[in-house]
């Protein structure tokens, strides 16, 4: 029987005010002996370039999944968006790194579920803009040199990718099909097996798995959608809440 696996990853590079940017990946599995194997089952002995290219990407998914930490550099050209974002994170959401988007540019930082940013004049003006009933050029410079809380959810979503890109979903009733390709390429962290696979409704999707275990996936690139590339797999990311000198609510400063 075939099987639809689709990997939901939430939450990549989200400028404020557009919602929850979301990227569905699919690869269809075949569930035949060996492939996936099921818990008590015999494990897949056979060399890792020797499996499927769907079985490739969803093993890369898995290990990536299960790591307690990362640095995800992330970059979206779409609709007129340029947007980047460098941010080291923990399983659990906490994060801290850097943003740019609209020519402007800002640090943020998450820690127990609580999150800021810190951003030049040029991003808050930016972000501002799109709310019409502030005054972006009066509002941007009184948040100069603040952590201001997280406006609309822009930090959260940026920082909780490693929670969110397990979410597995497993729909018996694909149609069969199986047009995925791969190739070995080099990579700066080692050997790598590089595939390509069709996605429902988004064109053409491209993921990086590398070959030495745990097979973690490196890249992934999608036609609608950002580019991530994950990196330093179990990096220390210690982070506090800002002094509370130094903190602000967005809506105390408006006075909303």
């Amino acid at each position: 029987m075939r099987r639809r696996l689709i990997v939901t990853v939430r939450g990549a590079s989200r400028p404020a005010g557009r919602g929850l940017r979301t990227l569905r990946l699919v690869a269809l599995v075949g569930m035949t002996s060996g492939a996936l194997s099921a818990c008590g089952a015999s494990p897949d002995v056979r060399p890792f370039p020797e499996r499927t290219p769907n079985e490739v990407f969803v093993t890369g998914v898995e290990a990536l999944a299960a790591v307690d930490s990362a640095r995800v550099r992330q970059t979206i050209e779409l609709e007129g968006l340029s947007a980047s974002a460098d941010i080291v994170m923990t399983a659990e959401g906490d994060c801290r790194g850097r943003i740019e988007q609209d020519g402007g540019a800002a640090e943020v930082l998450g820690a127990d579920g609580r999150y800021w940013l810190r951003a030049d004049e040029a991003y808050w003006t930016a972000l501002l803009a799109q709310t019409p009933a502030i005054d972006a050029d009066l509002v941007a410079p009184l948040l100069l040199d603040r952590w201001i809380s997280d406006p609309a959810g822009v930090v959260a979503g940026s920082c909780q990718l490693l929670e969110t890109i397990g979410d597995i979903e497993l729909d018996v009733d694909d149609p069969a099909g199986d047009d995925a390709t791969m190739r070995a390429v080099e990579t700066q962290a080692g050997d790598a097996l590089e595939i390509t696979a069709p996605v429902l409704s988004m064109g053409s999707v491209r993921a990086v798995v590398m070959v030495a275990d745990p097979h973690y996936l490196v890249e992934l690139q999608a036609e609608i959608g950002p580019t991530m590339r994950f990196s330093e797999f179990g990096v220390d990311v210690r982070v506090s809440e800002p002094p509370a000198d130094q903190r602000r609510d967005l809506e105390d400063l408006l006075g909303g």
